[in-house]
């Protein structure tokens, strides 16, 4: 009886595992920045340069990170320089300005465009893969430790 329980602890932790995966597992993006078409892999994205797992962004005034719920794309041109500006990052918001307009991104006035997507790569890739070591580590330390126990009777 005791085996059939320590089995159904198991396998319920491995389901809450899996369910929560997802969450465990941040959002992917193409994280770049170009000024005047200085990084031309940064303007078109298509060449897999500048792409992190897991992106992680810092918000204005703050010293840590945080996992990254939405990539964004901001093109637009600097005010008052006129540069031209391609940033590709992540963010915990939503940025979406389809039209033209003048707006504030993290400190930087830019007369552009702002989108954003919910999806690994959104801009231009196909690399959607989860990260298994979130689920695996867990579920090899709990089984170390079913035998752990199991051995000590």
């Amino acid at each position: 009886m005791i085996k059939v329980k320590i089995w159904l602890t198991i396998l319920f932790q491995m389901f809450i595992i899996l369910l929560l995966s997802q969450e465990l597992v941040g959002i992917s993006c193409y994280k770049c920045q170009s000024r005047n078409g200085m990084d031309p892999s940064c303007e078109s994205a298509s060449s897999g340069a500048g792409y992190q797992e897991n992106c992680r962004f810092q918000p204005m005034g703050r010293q840590s990170q945080f996992s990254g719920e939405y990539c964004i794309k901001v093109i637009g041109k600097l005010i008052p320089s006129r540069e031209t500006i391609v940033i590709r990052d992540c963010d915990e918001r939503p940025l979406n300005r389809t039209q033209i307009s003048y707006f504030n991104y993290r400190g930087i006035g830019i007369n552009g465009t702002q989108y954003s997507c919910k999806t690994d790569y959104c801009n231009h890739s196909i690399n959607n893969q989860p990260n298994y070591q979130s689920i695996i580590i867990p579920i090899t330390w709990t089984l170390i430790l079913v035998n752990y126990f199991q051995s000590k009777r």
